[in-house]
């Protein structure tokens, strides 16, 4: 999963707040809404398909049990995705400079991924809690 973050999640933040500063030049408040907003519509959702598909890959599933998995996970995550993230990139967009911006979702990311991967792997405690 390391190799993940480093080969394909860290060059697609670099990229993808490249392109928001670009588009959204003045630091302001407004542009901070507005990179935020564009970001928790396409970014988020599509980071959420990566890790479960990665997730996947690394414990050798089919790509039916992916696409099962992501079917069954997608919304709640989603759901909570949207309760968390928006004020941390509205802080991340307006409070620190873009050469930082990679490093604050990285932190925020650790936070994150673990409970993606708890929530992911809830049915398999329950399971063996069960035996």
């Amino acid at each position: 999963m390391a190799m993940v973050g480093t080969v394909v999640i860290g060059p697609i933040f670099h990229v993808w707040y490249a392109t928001l500063d670009r588009r959204f030049a003045r630091k302001s408040p407004g542009n901070a809404i507005k990179k935020m907003t564009v970001d928790q519509s396409i970014l988020a959702p599509v980071f959420l398909i990566l890790f479960y598909g990665a997730v996947g890959i690394v414990e050798r599933r089919t790509l039916r049990e992916i696409s099962d998995k992501i079917y069954e996970e997608f919304y709640p995550n989603m759901v909570v995705n949207y309760k968390v993230w928006p004020a941390i990139q509205f802080m991340n967009f307006y409070l620190f400079p873009a050469h930082l911006r990679v490093l604050v979702v990285n932190v925020a990311s650790l936070f994150w991924n673990t409970y993606l991967a708890w929530t992911s792997h809830r049915d398999v405690e329950c399971s063996e809690q069960n035996r």
